[in-house]
């Protein structure tokens, strides 16, 4: 929660859009020791007013 994670201010602050030109997410996954995405997240934060 907020009180747990300090970055947990940070995503609520923000609303959080794709870059322009991309249009979905690649949820694929990659399986090893632990499992990660296959494709990096990579969003715009954008000020909320």
């Amino acid at each position: 929660g907020q009180r747990m994670c300090p970055g947990m201010n940070l995503v609520n602050h923000f609303d959080w859009e794709l870059p322009i030109g991309i249009e979905s997410i690649d949820m694929t996954e990659v399986f090893g020791i632990t499992i990660r995405r296959k494709e990096k997240l990579l969003l715009i934060p954008k000020s909320r007013l």
